[in-house]
């Protein structure tokens, strides 16, 4: 007993003391309490609608409640815990019970979503143990739309708030193709380099471009993301592309307002 160490006797009277402690609260919804009970936390009904893009490197979601004909909207369920789903797109008969579900809307309609949780099998249902959550999704005409965030903008890169310029979001009849022209500054584009800075349209957003397009002189290929405000009038564009004199790759965005 002479031998043995003092912190080893102390650890031997404080550990126990620890444990009694531990088992002694009293919190259901505490893991280390003795009266825990996986049953008592209160579910959520709360769910995310959101579309993405993917012309980015990087694909992006956004949360929306307005989106245009035509788009793919992901909803998903925040809670993913012990509980048991259904969706009800209106009054549609056939509901969904899966986390998540994506669906394509092709016409113009306002509809409400709503989600359903509750609890699985063997827990009872306390308070909590049933939630239920309705949001409304409206369905815009992607024509008129679009035609509302075509045209001029004139405005800065971020990197050079004080140099102004004009891009513009253009419809080419011809190509059948929405693009940006003027950006990067300089980048008069023609019907090639025009497909290295596509867009596709959502209410608020856009994703640009196609990094598999080879350059044209001073049109470099550009992709990114670009978001509007609720006026549609102001564009934020966060966009890359190859500077190929040095061979990096420039992040920038740009901020304009509509002409």
């Amino acid at each position: 007993m002479k031998n043995f160490p003092v912190f080893a006797l102390i650890l031997l009277v404080v550990v126990p003391f620890l444990s009694c402690c531990k088992k002694r609260c009293q919190d259901p919804a505490n893991m280390d309490c003795e009266n825990y009970d996986p049953c008592f936390r209160k579910v959520s009904a709360d769910f995310k609608m959101q579309i993405r893009l993917t012309n980015d490197l990087k694909p992006q979601a956004f949360e929306v409640d307005t989106v245009l004909a035509g788009r793919v909207v992901y909803f998903t369920a925040k809670d993913s815990t012990d509980v048991e789903y259904q969706w009800i797109f209106s009054n549609d008969p056939d509901t969904v019970k899966e986390r998540s579900v994506a669906l394509q809307f092709t016409f113009p309609t306002t509809l409400t979503v709503k989600l359903i949780v509750k609890r699985k099998n063997g827990c009872g249902l306390l308070d909590g143990g049933i939630d239920t959550i309705s949001k409304k999704l409206v369905i815009l005409e992607q024509d008129k739309s679009i035609l509302q965030i075509l045209g001029k903008y004139e405005g800065a890169n971020s990197s050079t708030p004080n140099e102004k310029f004009i891009i513009e979001l253009v419809y080419d009849i011809k190509l059948y193709r929405y693009y940006i022209q003027n950006l990067p500054k300089g980048c008069i584009r023609d019907k090639t380099s025009a497909f290295g800075s596509l867009l596709g349209f959502d209410y608020k957003y856009i994703d640009v471009g196609d990094w598999d397009i080879g350059a044209q002189k001073e049109c470099t290929p550009i992709v990114g993301n670009g978001e509007f405000d609720r006026s549609q009038q102001k564009v934020t564009i966060a966009y890359r592309y190859i500077d190929y004199k040095t061979l990096q790759t420039i992040n920038n965005i740009f901020i304009g307002k509509k002409l």
